[in-house]
């Protein structure tokens, strides 16, 4: 059986070993997919240069069209409600 001290320092060396091997494997992760990444990053500015200007006029597209039902829903409501 190993004594407590040489338990300890061979838990030590593990967890670093563990910690390297870790840190090596992220490397390589982040490596791999840099050219990946980077190809989304400029798509993400291509769509960003005109992307806000188009997502404002469909969110005020889409603003007008559910405030002018609401109002044909609450007139329809309350014309309904008034004629009996």
């Amino acid at each position: 059986m190993l004594s407590p001290e040489v338990a300890q320092a061979v838990g030590e060396i593990i967890d670093q070993q563990i910690d390297l091997a870790f840190a090596e494997g992220y490397k390589r992760g982040v490596i791999a997919w840099k050219p990946e990444a980077e190809y989304w990053k400029t798509k993400d500015h291509e769509a960003g240069a005109l992307g806000w200007t188009n997502g404002f006029w469909i969110g005020t597209a889409c603003g007008t069209v559910v405030t002018i039902g609401l109002t044909l829903v609450a007139q329809t409501l309350l014309h309904a409600g008034g004629s009996r």
